[in-house]
């Protein structure tokens, strides 16, 4: 686990939270490791249901979190 990250399960899924300089990120990586990266935050809806019905599908979300949303000002 790198400096400064957070890391939790959530539906027996990774989820790793990563501070990045640039604009926010998500980034999916599948059972078949197949990994595939979008700009924001959030899951798309075909990611959504397979994480929720909890098929196996997703082994790890990483999140990249802007410092600048955590330390404003």
């Amino acid at each position: 686990m790198p400096a400064g990250a957070l890391a939790f399960s959530y539906c027996q899924v990774p989820v790793v939270y990563l501070l990045t300089h640039n604009e926010g990120w998500i980034r999916v990586t599948t059972d078949d490791e197949v990994t595939t990266e979008r700009g924001g935050s959030r899951l798309d809806a075909s990611d959504s249901h397979a994480l929720l019905a909890r098929h196996g599908r997703i082994s790890r979300i990483e999140v990249g979190i802007p410092e600048s949303v955590l330390f404003e000002g």
